[in-house]
């Protein structure tokens, strides 16, 4: 049976905990209203926004716009924001 523990023994996963610690990092930063950052930000979220949209669509669109879209599909670009 899927539990949250068996999703935090997958490769790669981040606990509920990790992901707050990692969040507040981000307000943190923000809080100093830093332009380089707020550009990386913006751009995360941004990539998120495609990538979640490419995500919800990929069972409903046709083969060939799969194949269009496939390389887009990837979280690699979201991965890059992470540390």
């Amino acid at each position: 049976m899927f539990s949250y523990q068996t999703f935090l023994d997958e490769k790669g996963t981040l606990s509920f905990e990790k992901c707050q610690e990692y969040h507040q990092k981000i307000l943190d930063t923000m809080k100093k209203r830093e332009t380089e950052f707020e550009e990386y930000w913006l751009d995360f979220v941004k990539n998120a926004i495609e990538y979640r949209q490419i995500r919800s669509n990929w069972y409903l669109i046709s083969r060939e716009e799969r194949l269009a879209t496939d390389d887009s599909r990837q979280i690699n670009t979201i991965k890059s924001f992470l540390p």
